[in-house]
């Protein structure tokens, strides 16, 4: 097998949502659904990442079965609310696993890092090692948006897997060193919003008025593009997937056509040193929930 095929995942968000700033086709079929799972599995694809949150996406994958597969899965936040926590993490999970008619899956994460921090966070914590105790669950972990965050809960909790977004623009976690403490202390790291919600596939002259602050940015990739002769999507799947430290690269996946098209560009031969300089950190570009519409 592959070792850059074996890095990719598929991100499930559009199977259960209209989901992205670059989708015009709204939410995937169940039938493109099929497909695409039939097809990854030809190409020895065996990851694929999925939330309760991400409408109905568990519910299609389990309709259609992924034995098969390695699911990660997420908890919804807690909130403030005044629940039983107990009560919540352990229904929510089990919900999830009836979703996807299975008994275990690989990885199940928290949604909100920040619920570790709250009053309940260690009976959190203990709910989450008592899933992997049980044999429902290999790895236990949380998808975060920031590199602080996830030293902060690493130094306080023993944790398998990190999720947490890296792309051409967005390379905090590589140069905050935090990829690299994960690698050392095994943790796995899996690295999603490789295409910035959609925002790296479109086209410069195409981009809503709010991203005109950026265009200098923009114009930069675009002209990386030319140099290189290659499109959008075979720039970020090369970058992404040239990341040494990324054990997996999870990709939204809209599509059979846009699968195949991710299959071909990660055979590209590519210096991805050459997006070096495109790295911005600027939480209005790089975090889509601070997008104004």
């Amino acid at each position: 097998m592959s070792a850059v095929i074996e890095k990719i995942s598929l991100g499930t968000v559009q199977f259960g949502l209209d989901y992205g700033i670059s989708n015009h086709k709204g939410q995937t079929s169940k039938q493109e659904v099929k497909n695409i799972l039939n097809f990854a599995k030809q190409k020895n694809v065996s990851s694929i990442d999925t939330a309760a949150s991400y409408g109905e996406s568990e519910k299609v994958l389990g309709s259609i079965g992924v034995s098969g597969f390695h699911i990660v899965t997420k908890i919804p936040s807690t909130g403030d609310s005044k629940i039983n926590i107990k009560e919540f993490i352990d229904e929510n999970f089990k919900r999830s696993l009836q979703r996807l008619n299975l008994e275990s899956v690989y990885g199940v994460l928290l949604h909100n890092p920040n619920d570790l921090f709250g009053k309940n966070g260690s009976v959190i914590f203990k709910l989450l090692e008592s899933f992997k105790q049980e044999g429902l669950v290999k790895k236990i972990g949380i998808s975060a948006y920031n590199p602080e965050t996830v030293e902060k809960i690493t130094t306080n909790f023993e944790i398998d897997l990190v999720q947490g977004p890296l792309n051409i623009f967005d390379k905090r976690f590589i140069s905050s060193g935090v990829l690299d403490s994960l690698s050392k202390s095994n943790i796995e790291f899996h690295s999603r919003s490789s295409f910035l919600q959609g925002l790296l596939l479109m086209n410069k002259n195409s981009l809503p008025m709010y991203f005109s602050k950026w265009v200098n940015l923009f114009n930069s990739f675009t002209n990386v593009l030319k140099e290189l002769d290659i499109t959008p999507l075979e720039a970020c799947v090369a970058f992404s997937l040239s990341v040494r430290n990324a054990n997996k690269v999870i990709f939204g996946i809209e599509s059979l056509s846009q699968l195949n098209e991710i299959f071909k560009a990660s055979t590209l031969d590519i210096d991805t040193n050459i997006f070096n300089h495109l790295e911005n950190d600027d939480p209005m570009l790089i975090n889509p929930s601070l997008w104004k519409s």
